[in-house]
Protein backbone atom coordinates (compact mmCIF):
# COMPACT_ATOMS: atom_id res chain seq x y z
CA UNK A 1 0.00 0.00 0.00
CA UNK A 2 1.29 3.45 -0.88
CA UNK A 3 2.39 5.65 1.98
CA UNK A 4 1.08 9.04 0.85
CA UNK A 5 1.66 10.53 4.28
CA UNK A 6 5.35 10.96 3.55
CA UNK A 7 4.88 12.44 0.07
CA UNK A 8 4.56 16.12 -0.71
CA UNK A 9 3.96 17.75 -4.09
CA UNK A 10 6.29 20.71 -4.53
CA UNK A 11 7.30 23.20 -7.21
CA UNK A 12 10.91 22.59 -8.20
CA UNK A 13 11.20 25.65 -10.45
CA UNK A 14 9.05 28.26 -12.16
CA UNK A 15 9.23 31.39 -14.29
CA UNK A 16 6.79 33.77 -16.01
CA UNK A 17 5.41 32.42 -19.29
CA UNK A 18 6.80 34.72 -22.02
CA UNK A 19 4.09 33.65 -24.47
CA UNK A 20 1.04 34.14 -22.28
CA UNK A 21 0.45 37.13 -20.02
CA UNK A 22 -0.63 36.20 -16.50
CA UNK A 23 0.61 32.61 -16.86
CA UNK A 24 3.66 30.94 -15.36
CA UNK A 25 5.74 27.97 -16.47
CA UNK A 26 6.02 25.43 -13.67
CA UNK A 27 8.04 22.27 -13.02
CA UNK A 28 6.77 19.90 -10.35
CA UNK A 29 8.47 17.38 -8.06
CA UNK A 30 7.45 14.92 -5.36
CA UNK A 31 9.32 14.91 -2.06
CA UNK A 32 9.22 11.63 -0.15
CA UNK A 33 11.11 9.61 2.44
CA UNK A 34 13.66 7.24 0.98
CA UNK A 35 12.80 3.68 2.09
CA UNK A 36 16.44 2.76 2.79
CA UNK A 37 18.28 5.89 3.88
CA UNK A 38 15.17 7.37 5.57
CA UNK A 39 16.22 10.76 4.22
CA UNK A 40 14.26 13.23 2.13
CA UNK A 41 14.34 12.39 -1.58
CA UNK A 42 12.82 13.98 -4.69
CA UNK A 43 11.51 12.80 -8.04
CA UNK A 44 11.00 15.29 -10.86
CA UNK A 45 8.73 15.41 -13.89
CA UNK A 46 10.99 16.01 -16.86
CA UNK A 47 9.52 13.96 -19.71
CA UNK A 48 7.13 14.71 -22.56
CA UNK A 49 7.17 17.34 -25.27
CA UNK A 50 7.38 20.14 -22.72
CA UNK A 51 10.23 18.47 -20.76
CA UNK A 52 8.17 18.68 -17.59
CA UNK A 53 7.14 22.33 -17.95
CA UNK A 54 3.45 23.22 -17.56
CA UNK A 55 1.80 26.57 -18.22
CA UNK A 56 -0.98 27.74 -15.93
CA UNK A 57 -2.44 30.86 -14.38
CA UNK A 58 -0.93 31.62 -10.99
CA UNK A 59 0.32 34.51 -8.90
CA UNK A 60 3.10 34.04 -6.30
CA UNK A 61 1.86 34.64 -2.77
CA UNK A 62 5.14 34.39 -0.85
CA UNK A 63 8.64 35.79 -0.93
CA UNK A 64 11.98 34.22 -0.10
CA UNK A 65 14.33 35.60 2.56
CA UNK A 66 16.16 37.46 -0.20
CA UNK A 67 12.94 39.15 -1.33
CA UNK A 68 12.33 37.10 -4.48
CA UNK A 69 8.82 35.94 -5.31
CA UNK A 70 8.04 32.35 -4.35
CA UNK A 71 5.36 30.26 -6.01
CA UNK A 72 3.55 27.63 -3.93
CA UNK A 73 1.40 24.72 -5.07
CA UNK A 74 -1.54 26.39 -3.31
CA UNK A 75 -1.13 29.39 -5.64
CA UNK A 76 -2.13 27.22 -8.61
CA UNK A 77 -5.92 27.06 -8.91
CA UNK A 78 -5.96 24.58 -11.81
CA UNK A 79 -7.11 21.47 -9.93
CA UNK A 80 -6.99 19.28 -13.04
CA UNK A 81 -3.30 20.08 -13.53
CA UNK A 82 -2.52 19.34 -9.87
CA UNK A 83 -4.33 16.00 -10.11
CA UNK A 84 -2.50 15.09 -13.32
CA UNK A 85 1.02 15.82 -12.07
CA UNK A 86 0.30 14.20 -8.70
CA UNK A 87 -0.72 10.95 -10.39
CA UNK A 88 2.32 10.97 -12.67
CA UNK A 89 4.75 11.71 -9.85
CA UNK A 90 3.18 9.11 -7.56
CA UNK A 91 3.75 6.52 -10.27
CA UNK A 92 7.39 7.59 -10.60
CA UNK A 93 7.86 7.31 -6.85
CA UNK A 94 6.10 3.92 -6.72
CA UNK A 95 8.35 2.55 -9.46
CA UNK A 96 11.45 3.94 -7.79
CA UNK A 97 10.59 2.45 -4.39
CA UNK A 98 9.82 -0.89 -6.02
CA UNK A 99 13.28 -0.83 -7.60
CA UNK A 100 15.27 0.00 -4.49
CA UNK A 101 13.35 -2.36 -2.21
CA UNK A 102 13.73 -5.28 -4.60
CA UNK A 103 10.07 -5.70 -5.54
CA UNK A 104 10.99 -4.98 -9.15
CA UNK A 105 14.75 -4.50 -8.82
CA UNK A 106 16.56 -2.14 -11.11
CA UNK A 107 19.02 -3.95 -13.34
CA UNK A 108 22.39 -2.30 -13.75
CA UNK A 109 24.00 -2.44 -17.18
CA UNK A 110 27.29 -3.48 -15.56
CA UNK A 111 28.21 -4.56 -12.06
CA UNK A 112 30.84 -2.15 -10.76
CA UNK A 113 33.87 -2.92 -8.64
CA UNK A 114 34.35 -1.84 -5.05
CA UNK A 115 36.89 0.74 -6.20
CA UNK A 116 34.53 2.24 -8.80
CA UNK A 117 31.90 2.75 -6.12
CA UNK A 118 33.83 3.54 -2.94
CA UNK A 119 37.17 5.15 -3.85
CA UNK A 120 37.08 8.86 -2.89
CA UNK A 121 39.49 10.40 -5.41
CA UNK A 122 41.56 9.34 -8.39
CA UNK A 123 45.29 9.97 -8.84
CA UNK A 124 44.62 13.48 -10.15
CA UNK A 125 42.54 14.44 -7.11
CA UNK A 126 39.18 14.28 -8.88
CA UNK A 127 36.08 12.70 -7.33
CA UNK A 128 36.04 9.07 -8.44
CA UNK A 129 33.80 6.53 -6.68
CA UNK A 130 30.16 6.85 -7.68
CA UNK A 131 28.80 6.41 -4.15
CA UNK A 132 31.38 8.81 -2.77
CA UNK A 133 30.66 11.35 -5.51
CA UNK A 134 26.90 11.15 -4.88
CA UNK A 135 27.44 11.63 -1.14
CA UNK A 136 29.83 14.54 -1.73
CA UNK A 137 27.42 16.32 -4.07
CA UNK A 138 24.46 15.78 -1.75
CA UNK A 139 26.07 16.64 1.59
CA UNK A 140 28.83 19.09 0.57
CA UNK A 141 30.83 17.98 3.62
CA UNK A 142 33.12 20.06 5.80
CA UNK A 143 36.86 19.48 5.43
CA UNK A 144 37.15 17.46 8.64
CA UNK A 145 34.32 15.14 7.61
CA UNK A 146 35.82 14.74 4.15
CA UNK A 147 39.25 13.88 5.57
CA UNK A 148 37.70 11.29 7.88
CA UNK A 149 35.93 9.57 4.98
CA UNK A 150 39.10 9.51 2.91
CA UNK A 151 41.01 8.08 5.88
CA UNK A 152 38.46 5.29 6.27
CA UNK A 153 38.94 4.19 2.68
CA UNK A 154 42.74 4.55 2.63
CA UNK A 155 43.45 2.90 5.99
CA UNK A 156 40.66 0.38 6.40
CA UNK A 157 38.98 -0.60 3.14
CA UNK A 158 41.78 -0.50 0.56
CA UNK A 159 44.43 -2.36 2.65
CA UNK A 160 42.02 -5.10 3.80
CA UNK A 161 40.03 -5.85 0.65
CA UNK A 162 40.79 -6.34 -3.02
CA UNK A 163 39.11 -3.24 -4.40
CA UNK A 164 38.92 -4.85 -7.85
CA UNK A 165 36.26 -7.30 -6.70
CA UNK A 166 32.64 -6.67 -7.64
CA UNK A 167 30.37 -4.92 -5.19
CA UNK A 168 28.22 -8.06 -4.99
CA UNK A 169 31.26 -10.07 -3.89
CA UNK A 170 32.16 -7.41 -1.33
CA UNK A 171 28.60 -7.41 0.04
CA UNK A 172 28.87 -11.15 0.66
CA UNK A 173 32.07 -10.82 2.75
CA UNK A 174 30.11 -10.13 5.93
CA UNK A 175 32.47 -11.94 8.32
CA UNK A 176 35.53 -10.06 7.07
CA UNK A 177 33.71 -6.72 7.22
CA UNK A 178 32.39 -7.36 10.73
CA UNK A 179 35.82 -8.46 11.99
CA UNK A 180 37.35 -5.24 10.66
CA UNK A 181 34.73 -3.21 12.51
CA UNK A 182 35.25 -5.17 15.73
CA UNK A 183 39.04 -4.69 15.84
CA UNK A 184 38.83 -0.94 15.17
CA UNK A 185 38.59 1.71 17.85
CA UNK A 186 35.08 2.84 18.75
CA UNK A 187 35.49 6.14 16.91
CA UNK A 188 36.86 4.61 13.71
CA UNK A 189 34.45 1.66 13.85
CA UNK A 190 31.56 4.11 13.89
CA UNK A 191 32.92 6.00 10.88
CA UNK A 192 33.68 2.75 9.06
CA UNK A 193 30.09 1.60 9.54
CA UNK A 194 28.84 4.95 8.17
CA UNK A 195 31.11 4.63 5.13
CA UNK A 196 29.94 1.09 4.43
CA UNK A 197 26.31 2.17 4.71
CA UNK A 198 26.98 4.90 2.14
CA UNK A 199 28.42 2.28 -0.24
CA UNK A 200 25.60 -0.23 0.15
CA UNK A 201 22.79 2.36 0.09
CA UNK A 202 24.04 3.68 -3.24
CA UNK A 203 24.52 0.15 -4.58
CA UNK A 204 20.94 -0.85 -3.75
CA UNK A 205 19.53 2.36 -5.15
CA UNK A 206 21.38 1.91 -8.44
CA UNK A 207 20.74 -1.79 -8.94
CA UNK A 208 24.25 -3.01 -8.13
CA UNK A 209 22.92 -5.24 -5.34
CA UNK A 210 19.44 -6.09 -4.16
CA UNK A 211 18.02 -5.12 -0.79
CA UNK A 212 18.39 -8.71 0.42
CA UNK A 213 22.10 -8.57 -0.43
CA UNK A 214 22.69 -5.43 1.66
CA UNK A 215 24.52 -6.74 4.77
CA UNK A 216 23.78 -3.65 6.86
CA UNK A 217 20.05 -3.54 6.15
CA UNK A 218 19.84 -7.26 6.98
CA UNK A 219 21.88 -6.82 10.19
CA UNK A 220 24.63 -9.14 9.01
CA UNK A 221 27.09 -6.30 9.60
CA UNK A 222 26.48 -4.37 12.81
CA UNK A 223 27.94 -1.45 14.70
CA UNK A 224 30.62 -2.25 17.21
CA UNK A 225 29.60 -2.24 20.88
CA UNK A 226 31.84 -1.98 23.93
CA UNK A 227 32.79 -5.16 25.74
CA UNK A 228 32.27 -5.31 29.51
CA UNK A 229 35.96 -4.73 30.20
CA UNK A 230 35.98 -1.76 27.80
CA UNK A 231 32.94 -0.30 29.54
CA UNK A 232 34.66 -0.62 32.92
CA UNK A 233 37.84 0.99 31.59
CA UNK A 234 35.84 3.85 30.11
CA UNK A 235 34.09 4.45 33.43
CA UNK A 236 37.45 4.50 35.23
CA UNK A 237 38.79 7.00 32.71
CA UNK A 238 35.73 9.20 33.19
CA UNK A 239 36.15 9.11 36.97
CA UNK A 240 39.86 9.87 36.73
CA UNK A 241 39.15 12.81 34.45
CA UNK A 242 36.27 14.35 36.39
CA UNK A 243 37.29 13.93 40.03
CA UNK A 244 40.26 14.97 42.15
CA UNK A 245 42.09 12.33 44.15
CA UNK A 246 42.39 12.78 47.92
CA UNK A 247 46.08 13.66 47.57
CA UNK A 248 45.23 16.35 45.02
CA UNK A 249 42.58 17.83 47.29
CA UNK A 250 45.01 17.91 50.22
CA UNK A 251 47.54 19.66 48.03
CA UNK A 252 44.97 22.30 47.09
CA UNK A 253 43.99 22.86 50.72
CA UNK A 254 47.62 23.15 51.85
CA UNK A 255 48.23 25.63 49.06
CA UNK A 256 45.30 27.80 50.20
CA UNK A 257 46.43 27.62 53.83
CA UNK A 258 49.84 28.90 52.72
CA UNK A 259 48.31 32.13 51.44
CA UNK A 260 49.50 34.07 54.48
CA UNK A 261 48.88 37.39 52.79
CA UNK A 262 45.14 36.72 53.12
CA UNK A 263 43.46 36.89 56.50
CA UNK A 264 40.66 34.54 55.45
CA UNK A 265 42.80 31.81 53.93
CA UNK A 266 41.98 29.29 56.67
CA UNK A 267 38.26 30.06 56.39
CA UNK A 268 38.35 29.44 52.64
CA UNK A 269 40.20 26.17 53.15
CA UNK A 270 37.65 25.05 55.74
CA UNK A 271 34.74 25.89 53.45
CA UNK A 272 36.26 23.95 50.57
CA UNK A 273 37.11 21.04 52.86
CA UNK A 274 33.49 20.93 54.01
CA UNK A 275 32.25 20.96 50.41
CA UNK A 276 34.60 18.15 49.44
CA UNK A 277 33.86 15.92 52.43
CA UNK A 278 30.07 16.33 52.51
CA UNK A 279 29.00 17.18 48.97
CA UNK A 280 27.11 20.22 50.26
CA UNK A 281 26.46 23.16 47.98
CA UNK A 282 28.59 26.29 48.51
CA UNK A 283 25.50 28.23 49.58
CA UNK A 284 24.61 25.52 52.12
CA UNK A 285 28.08 25.60 53.66
CA UNK A 286 28.03 29.39 53.85
CA UNK A 287 24.66 29.21 55.58
CA UNK A 288 25.80 26.92 58.43
CA UNK A 289 25.51 28.02 62.07
CA UNK A 290 25.86 26.33 65.47
CA UNK A 291 22.19 25.31 65.63
CA UNK A 292 22.67 23.14 62.55
CA UNK A 293 25.60 21.12 63.98
CA UNK A 294 24.83 18.01 66.03
CA UNK A 295 28.17 17.19 67.66
CA UNK A 296 26.80 14.26 69.67
CA UNK A 297 25.14 12.54 66.74
CA UNK A 298 27.84 13.81 64.38
CA UNK A 299 25.30 15.15 61.90
CA UNK A 300 24.91 18.38 59.94
CA UNK A 301 21.33 19.53 59.52
CA UNK A 302 20.90 21.63 56.39
CA UNK A 303 17.76 23.77 56.65
CA UNK A 304 18.54 26.79 54.52
CA UNK A 305 21.07 28.34 52.17
CA UNK A 306 22.85 31.62 52.32
CA UNK A 307 21.93 33.69 49.28
CA UNK A 308 24.72 36.24 49.51
CA UNK A 309 25.90 36.75 45.96
CA UNK A 310 29.15 38.36 47.12
CA UNK A 311 30.31 35.37 49.19
CA UNK A 312 29.29 32.87 46.54
CA UNK A 313 31.01 34.91 43.86
CA UNK A 314 34.23 34.97 45.87
CA UNK A 315 34.03 31.22 46.36
CA UNK A 316 33.41 30.46 42.69
CA UNK A 317 36.27 32.76 41.69
CA UNK A 318 38.47 30.73 43.98
CA UNK A 319 37.33 27.47 42.39
CA UNK A 320 38.18 28.86 38.96
CA UNK A 321 41.59 29.94 40.21
CA UNK A 322 42.22 26.47 41.60
CA UNK A 323 41.25 24.85 38.31
CA UNK A 324 43.59 27.09 36.34
CA UNK A 325 46.65 27.10 38.57
CA UNK A 326 46.61 23.82 40.47
CA UNK A 327 45.29 21.14 38.15
CA UNK A 328 43.96 20.80 34.61
CA UNK A 329 41.29 18.41 35.75
CA UNK A 330 37.75 19.61 36.34
CA UNK A 331 36.93 20.03 40.01
CA UNK A 332 33.85 18.03 40.92
CA UNK A 333 32.44 17.68 44.42
CA UNK A 334 32.07 14.14 45.65
CA UNK A 335 28.88 12.95 47.26
CA UNK A 336 29.91 11.33 50.53
CA UNK A 337 28.38 10.78 53.95
CA UNK A 338 27.57 13.95 55.86
CA UNK A 339 28.81 12.51 59.16
CA UNK A 340 31.67 14.23 60.95
CA UNK A 341 34.76 12.16 61.62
Amino acid sequence: MRDNGSRVLIISSWRPDPNKAGNVLVKFAMRFTHPITKKSHKKYLSTGASKGWFTTKARPSKKTSSGKERLLVSDIKNSQLITQVTQELNKLVDDYIAEVTGVTPKKAKRILTLEEIAKPFDEDGNLYGKAFRAWHERVKPANNTLKTRVTIYNRYIEPNFDTRISITKFASMTDEIQNLINVSSMHMARNLHIYLKMIFDWSVENGQITLTQDPITNNKVKRRVLTKSEEQNKKREDIAEKYLEASEVNYVLRLIESWTDRSDNQLIADVLRMIFLTGMRPSEVLGLNEDMLDFEGKWIKVHWQRASKINQMRLWKLLILMKRNVTEQTLRLRKVSVRFQ
